[in-house]
């Protein structure tokens, strides 16, 4: 996933996982597994502030 487009997309259609640039950029496996640790159970959130202002008042 690489816009905004698209994640208002996969957020319409309840999709709960997604990867691509929009969300990290690439890195080793490693520090993946570090990255998604540190996010814990509930995974990554988009910030309010990245989002468009149609979404937030939703």
């Amino acid at each position: 996933m690489e816009d905004d487009e698209t994640w208002e997309r996969l957020r319409d259609l309840r999709c709960d996982a997604v990867q691509g640039w929009l969300v990290a950029a690439a890195m080793p496996p490693d520090e993946t597994t570090a990255w998604l640790l540190a996010r814990g159970s509930r995974g990554w959130q988009r910030p309010a502030a990245a989002l468009p202002a149609a979404a937030v008042e939703e």
